[in-house]
């Protein structure tokens, strides 16, 4: 499997250019305990699609301390009042972040969502004093990935191949 690094600098014109582009949808923070419960749903739901198992066997308390960790910055994405897919940044140190997820449910894909996603992670980022944007992408990722990140300003940093043990 292929994995490949991009990164992105940031800077207000990603965010003054296109914002009557991106205003279908928004970013909400979980903020009680059923919001912990939903974000464990939908993380096993596309989790088990996509190959991202490594937070499965995560109990509630350590879902809860990830969530209200200050370094990280989850978000349910939000149209219509309507939870879609969640994203996740982590703050990696003082400037820089990594996207760690963004998901949406499969029939939200191919809407431009994804994309209106990335400019939420990046309005986010700056929201924090972030300067630059870190994520990694594998050929098991959605196809249409590596494409909105190389549009939204990414370039590839690194690619490498990856295997994993049985």
């Amino acid at each position: 499997m292929k994995s490949k690094y991009l990164e992105t600098t940031l800077s207000l014109d990603d965010l003054t250019q296109k914002k009557e582009e991106y205003t279908e949808i928004n970013s909400v923070m979980p903020s009680n305990v059923e919001d912990i419960y939903t974000v464990i749903s939908y993380y096993k739901i596309i989790a088990n699609k996509w190959g991202w198992f490594s937070r499965l066997k995560w109990s509630f308390e350590e879902w809860s301390n990830h969530i209200l960790d200050n370094t990280n910055y989850f978000r349910f994405v939000v149209n219509n009042y309507n939870k879609i897919g969640f994203f996740e940044l982590k703050r990696i140190s003082r400037d820089v972040g990594l996207i760690k997820y963004v998901a949406l449910f499969d029939e939200f894909i191919g809407l431009g969502y994804g994309r209106q996603t990335i400019f939420l992670i990046k309005k986010l980022a700056m929201e924090n004093a972030f300067n630059k944007l870190l994520v990694q992408t594998r050929d098991t990722d959605h196809s249409n990935a590596l494409k909105i990140y190389l549009k939204a300003g990414f370039v590839i940093l690194k690619q490498e191949e990856l295997t994993f043990e049985k």
